[in-house]
C-alpha cells in the first residue's frame, strides 16, 4: 500500500518534472498564443507545487533550504546581471551561413 507521504512525495516530484518541461515547451515554441499559454500552465504547477511542499514541510517529509539572506540574493542578481551585459553583444557577433 501507498503511504500518503510517498503519494505527496511523488506529486511534488512530478510537478518539479512538468514545471521544467513547461518551461522547456514555451522556450521553444515560436507561436506567441502557445507561449503565453504554456507559461500560464507553468505557473499554475509552480503554484501548486508550493503549496504541495508547504504540505510536506508541515507534515515533516519535506525540508526546504533555509531562506537566502539580502546579501546572497544581491549576489546572485549581480552575476546574473553581468553575465547577461556580457553576452548582451553576442548575438551580433554571429552570422547565418548556409
Amino acid at each position: 500500500m501507498i503511504s500518503e507521504r510517498d503519494m505527496v512525495m511523488d506529486a511534488l516530484e512530478t510537478l518539479k518534472h512538468e514545471i521544467v518541461d513547461l518551461t522547456k515547451a514555451a522556450e521553444e515554441t515560436s507561436d506567441p498564443q502557445l507561449r503565453q499559454a504554456l507559461i500560464q500552465f507553468r505557473n499554475q504547477a509552480e503554484q501548486t507545487q508550493l503549496e504541495v511542499s508547504q504540505i510536506a514541510s508541515q507534515k515533516g517529509w519535506y525540508v526546504s533550504p533555509p531562506k537566502a539572506s539580502s546579501n546572497e540574493i544581491q549576489s546572485v542578481k549581480q552575476a546574473y546581471e553581468n553575465i547577461l551585459s556580457a553576452t548582451a553583444g553576442a548575438g551580433s557577433h554571429f552570422q547565418l551561413r548556409v
